[in-house]
């Protein structure tokens, strides 16, 4: 079962709300993995770079296998643990020199983002 398994999905031996349950200490345990996660910082891209990768996710199709590489590579460089929210929650806010910032930034010192 994928991480947020539809609700369709869910076993006919588990209740709703066990279900439920579950999908958020999943959820839980990914975004401790993901603030617990170390940068190598021989191998990090530079800011410049990171810049140009949120601007081409931005600029392309957010679907595309394309992206979700871009995706992945840029979640890789910086230590802010959901990209995601930046990218494709905060984006109409935020442009993308911001949208750079804010994801390296040191995580615990991380806003919560508007929505």
């Amino acid at each position: 079962m994928s991480l947020l398994a539809e609700p369709a999905d869910v076993p006919a031996h588990l209740e709703r709300t066990t279900w439920v349950c579950e999908m958020r200490r999943r959820l839980q345990e990914r975004r401790e993995q993901e603030r617990n996660r170390v940068i190598d910082p021989a191998t990090q891209l530079s800011r410049d770079a990171l810049l140009a990768l949120v601007q081409r996710i931005l600029a392309g199709d957010r679907r595309s296998e394309e992206a979700r590489a871009l995706v992945r590579t840029f979640q890789e460089n910086v230590p802010y643990p959901q990209v995601e929210v930046l990218l494709f929650y905060a984006f109409e806010k935020m442009p993308p020199e911001q949208i750079v910032d804010e994801a390296l930034r040191d995580t615990a010192s991380a806003p919560a983002i508007d929505r």
